[in-house]
């Protein structure tokens, strides 16, 4: 029983083209010798048609110009969407996704830019850009295949189309909306009564700490002043000064800062 070496179906006897790729098949002398080539330097990659050895990134053999197909990586692209299927964990996926290398062909390389483009949501991915999650790592794929198919075959229908679902994903315009999102935000939050409230606790905590340090407080002084830190590090996170990678983060030290100065002044009572 014999196979295809290019894309593995298998051959009736006497064939001498493949019936579904129509590669020719080696006769039994052909196959010795090549066989005996590849225990000699090492596993060589050439091409099925006329036998010239290929380099490494070459997506069609530069004798005869047959299209080169990447059987082994269609193969890891198959065991890549299981591995992602069978992965119990967001963290797991990422790792998966970020871990995969891109392939070397040209239909490889498109099969596997549509699965990434059709995986990656922009526009979430804009909406969320201080949270790091698998959209971050399905943009990085795109990225790196983009530029794997530049490099390869760009001029050709193939890369057209990896351009295409590329510019389709317009990752530049979402983070645009998405910092136009943001500043609306900071701009609600500096007309909000919230901001008036940690403004006006505040100026409580620092004049506090003034208070606590001449009282020879000091304990109760220095928590104080970590108190004044947060509150005034809310309001700048709240008005978008301070990036932060959490979402509502001025909320958080908000509240810590109020349990801080509740602490304080419990312990300047003491």
């Amino acid at each position: 029983m014999a196979f295809c070496i290019n894309c593995g179906e298998q051959l009736s006897e006497n064939a001498k083209f493949c019936a579904s790729c129509g590669t020719a098949v080696k006769t039994g002398a052909e196959a010795k010798q090549s066989e005996q080539i590849t225990v000699s330097i090492g596993e060589v990659r050439k091409c099925p048609l006329c036998g010239v050895a290929l380099g490494a990134f070459e997506t069609s053999c530069s004798s005869c110009g047959a299209e080169l197909h990447g059987v082994k990586s269609s193969n890891a692209l198959k065991e890549f969407e299981e591995k992602i299927e069978h992965a119990k964990t967001e963290e797991e996926k990422i790792t998966i996704v970020k871990n995969f290398p891109i392939p070397n062909t040209k239909e490889d390389i498109v099969d596997f830019m549509i699965l990434a483009s059709t995986n990656f949501d922009a526009m979430h991915h804009a909406y969320h850009l201080d949270v790091e999650d698998i959209s971050d790592a399905w943009l990085i794929k795109i990225k790196q295949c983009y530029e794997k198919a530049k490099i390869l075959f760009e001029g050709t229908q193939a890369f057209k189309e990896v351009a295409e679902m590329y510019h389709k994903a317009n990752v530049e315009r979402y983070e645009e909306i998405a910092m136009l999102n943001q500043s609306e935000n900071a701009e609600r939050f500096k007309k909000s009564k919230f901001m008036r409230v940690l403004l006006g606790f505040l100026a409580f905590s620092f004049l506090f700490c003034i208070i606590t340090f001449r009282s020879g407080k000091i304990l109760s002084g220095i928590v104080a002043t970590l108190t004044t830190i947060l509150f005034g590090t809310a309001i700048l996170t709240g008005i978008n000064l301070i990036k932060a990678k959490i979402k509502n983060m001025h909320l958080i030290l908000a509240v810590v800062a109020f349990v801080m100065l509740i602490l304080c002044l419990v312990l300047f009572g003491i």
